[in-house]
Order: C-alpha cells, then structure tokens, then sequence
C-alpha cells in the first residue's frame, strides 16, 4: 500500500512537472522587416514567454543567420519608446444583441488594463458594432477621454455587421495621419449577418495596407462554429487569434495582445553584402538566460543600390589646415581659369565652323537654281528608306525565362520581380484548383539568376520531382509541379505575358 502510495504521489508530481513545462513555453515573433536602408535591416519583433511579451530581452542573446550563408550582424535592441516608434491601435468591439451586459463590462475592465499599457504617444481609438458600424472615440492620446467614450457602450441591435466593421476600421487606419504601425483588434463571435462585405474584402484590405488583425473569438457553444473566421482573418493578415471561454478570460486575452504590440522590440542588423535584388531567408534565434531557445524567420527582398560617391562633409573641410585650405583654392582657380579659356576656344571654333556652313549652304542654294535634272533620270526615295527617330531601348534581360502550364497554350514570361502563384485573385499567376494554396509558391530573379521558393503551402511544391524547404535556384528545363498543374521552364525570348 505504502510503495503504491509513493509511485501515485510520484506520477502526480511528475505529471503536473510536465504540464508546467508545457505551459512555459518561449516563442519568437516577427512583425515587420523593413530593408529600406538596405544593408542595414530592421525588425520588428516580440519574446514571448508563456504567451506574455519580454519587456527587455538582452541583446547578446539573439543571434541571426541567412539560409544563403550570407553574413549578417545583430547590432543592436530597443523597445519602441526608445526607438521614437508609436502604435496607433484601433479596437473593434460586438455590441450586438447576443452579447450580454456582464459581458460587455467585462470586456470593458480588460480595455481599461489595456490601454495602461500604452506610452503617451500612442494613440487609441474605438469603434462599435451591431446592425452598423460607429466610431465611438476618434484616434486619441488621452486616456481620459477614451474611457469616457468607452463607459457607454451598451449593448444593441439584433445583428452583427462583423466584415463591415473590420473593412470600416481598417479605412480609419487608413485615412488618419496616424504613426507607420498600426493595429486592429476585433472582438467577435464571427458571425457576420451583414451585406455587401465578406471576410475575403476584409482580410484583402488589410493584406493591401500591411495592418494585422489581432482577433479575439468570443461565443457559446452554439455559435463556436463561426470562430473560424476570426482565426483565418487573424492568420491571413499577419495578426494574432485567441480564443475567449469566458468573462473571466477578457483582461489576460486583451493584455497578452496588448503586450505583444506595445511591448515589441527593435531589432537592428546590418548585412555583411550588397543588395542583389533577390530574396533571402533571415532565420532569427534568442536563447534565455535560463536556455531555452526561441526561433522566428523572415523572408526579404535585398533592393538593389547604386554606389553614389561621398562628398566630404563640411566639418571634414574645416577640420583642414589654413595652408592646405589656401593651396587648394589656388588650384582650383587654375583649374577654373583653364576651363574657361578652353570654353572660350570652343566658343571662337564653333563660330568659325557656322561661317563655314553659310559658305556651305550658299553653295547649295546655287545648285538648286540650275536646270533640273530630267524626270526619267531623278532618284527618288522610298518611304522605307526613310529614317525617322529611334525611341530609346530598354536593356533585354540578360537570362530571360517563361513559364509553359503543361496542357495549355499559356506561357508567362517571367519578370525581375517577385511573382506570387497560388489561387487568391491578386497573385502573379492564378491556378484555380482545389489543392493549390492561396499564396502557394514565389519566383524572383534579377533577370540573370532566378529563384523557386514554397511559401508555406498545405500540399508544398515540387521542383524536378522534389519538394523543396528552402529557396531553390531554377533554370530552362525545370519542371515545376503545384497541386496537379505542370509548369516547364522555358527560355523567355520573345515572349510576352
């Protein structure tokens, strides 16, 4: 009894270890990439650590590696606030019918501890929803008067405009002279009783304007069915899905969102090579203190750059000795004076050559006044022989390819770009079927080398027979395979998508 005794006390302790382990989990993730200023790289980013956001992660625990081999360096981390970045964040919130009023005062206290977590700079703002749409506290700093706006929110109306409310606040996002980031968090059961705006319109306006929704779902078991719009709306735009069980659960799901976009890092690193107008894979690690390890990647395309030599700075030239300073303008007026005097010849030149002309075209003019020539003997000129002003020609690329679709008439040229294939309406090449993701697969180039890469797709791609995991480099002759359509690489002269 007593040795049974201690294997349950045993398995007890063991398994509630295990569940504490499970629970203490440190993730990455990356929200934005911004190369602009290209080969320096920015990120922005959070460290979570039980689903909660590190306020200051030590720099010298992040490390970052290019899949290419490519060198690059992290140099260093900042919070936002120390970066002089602002978060303009939007919260979208269902007052319909269906939600009730202990509900909706718990959803309120959970705003009220949200908004704590903003600095001053950042603007807030909020909008309701139910048979329509309404702007209940334009975009503001003050928090005073956005609880003023939030404490009259009342339940109303008997359906939920959800689509509309999301396409609605993200224009809000859109049309305000708000900071670069910028938020939507919609709080929902995901039933949408409106028309005229479908969850694709929603999720499209905010993949055009680079806004994540951050999602959070709300609902009986009656209409728990409607939460997966809330997660693919979350997912399609780069955001965040929580599920909320209960009134209880509103202040930890609203602050663990709140953390996650007030409380992201900047990270900054500079690339060890120059920008070669192709993609490259960033992979992005953070060991704890304790050892746990945290991975996240990014895919960017590295801008090509032209070299612009540097003048020197004026500090640089008062930093000059007084002698070195006068000696210089001397030669420079040397310099100058020969410039002028060789102007000078070519002006007395160019006079010379137009006396010459008038010579010239005098001459002309006492031909013209002789006999003509008689008709059965004249040159005559044909229209072909004409010459007309050439426009001016763009350079060919160097290796140029085309896309055949297997089975059709359809060859695509491929250009120095990144073209996107899958079935949403706003890729580069559209393929219809059923097993072919939204974005499936992605070819850039820089019309010399060219590249093949899977972006994550359920059923992946295949190159010569393999699936790939990483950026493959394609060439005339590769075969393609996405889902059941066939693509043969071809060359690309001639052709014309």
């Amino acid at each position: 009894m007593q040795r049974y005794l201690k294997i349950s006390v045993f398995s007890a302790l063991f398994f509630l270890l295990m569940q504490h382990s499970a629970l203490a989990e440190l993730s990455l993730r990356i929200h934005g990439c911004d190369v602009a200023r290209f080969p320096a790289i920015t990120l922005l980013l959070n460290v979570e650590k039980d689903g909660a956001a590190v306020d200051a992660p030590p720099l010298s625990h992040f490390a970052a590696a290019m899949e290419d081999g490519q060198r690059v360096r992290v140099k260093q981390v900042r919070s936002l606030e120390d970066s002089g970045e602002n978060v303009a964040m939007l919260l979208a919130v269902d007052t319909s019918g269906s939600m009730k009023k202990d509900q909706l005062s718990a959803i309120k206290e959970a705003i009220e501890k949200l908004i704590d977590q903003k600095s001053k700079e950042d603007l807030i703002g909020l909008t309701s929803f139910n048979d329509d749409v309404f702007e209940n506290c334009p975009f503001t700093r003050d928090k005073g008067v956005f609880l003023e706006k939030l404490k009259v929110l009342r339940p109303a109306g008997k359906s939920t405009v959800l689509f509309k409310a999301v396409y609605t606040g993200l224009e809000l996002l859109e049309k305000q002279a708000l900071p670069r980031l910028r938020y939507l968090v919609v709080l929902s059961d995901g039933k949408d009783e409106g028309v005229g705006f479908n969850l694709e319109d929603a999720i499209s306006k905010a993949q055009k304007l680079h806004i994540p929704v951050y999602a959070l779902g709300f609902a009986g078991k009656a209409d728990a069915k409607y939460l997966d719009n809330m997660e693919r709306l979350a997912k399609m735009t780069g955001g965040e899905y929580r599920k909320v069980r209960g009134s209880s659960e509103f202040i930890d799901a609203y602050a663990s969102m709140a953390g996650n976009i007030f409380k992201q890092q900047v990270l900054d690193l500079a690339a060890d090579f120059k920008g070669d107008g192709l993609k490259h894979h960033l992979e992005i690690q953070y060991s704890s203190p304790e050892g746990e390890v945290g991975k996240a990647a990014v895919d960017f395309l590295a801008p090509l750059f032209k070299e612009v030599a540097m003048a020197p700075s004026s500090k640089e030239k008062k930093s000059e000795p007084l002698k070195t300073r006068f000696i210089k303008a001397l030669s420079n007026t040397a310099v100058f004076g020969s410039i002028g005097i060789f102007v000078l010849l070519l002006i007395i030149a160019s006079a010379i050559l137009g006396l010459r002309r008038k010579k010239r075209a005098k001459a002309d003019r006492e031909k013209m006044l002789k006999p003509k020539i008689p008709e059965d003997k004249a040159i005559t000129t044909s229209p072909e022989t004409t010459q007309t002003p050439t426009q001016p020609k763009v350079p060919p690329i160097a290796n140029p390819l085309a896309l055949k679709i297997s089975g059709t008439d359809r060859e695509i040229g491929l250009k120095p770009q990144p073209m996107t294939i899958g079935a949403y309406p706003d890729c580069s090449i559209i393929l219809s079927e059923d097993t072919v993701s939204g974005y499936h697969a992605e070819i850039s180039g820089n019309g010399e080398q060219w590249v093949l890469r899977d972006l994550g797709s359920t059923n992946g791609t295949r190159l010569n027979d393999q699936y790939i995991k990483k950026t493959e480099p394609i060439k005339i002759g590769d075969r393609i395979q996405i889902g059941p359509v066939a693509m043969i690489i071809k060359s690309g002269k001639g052709i014309l998508k």
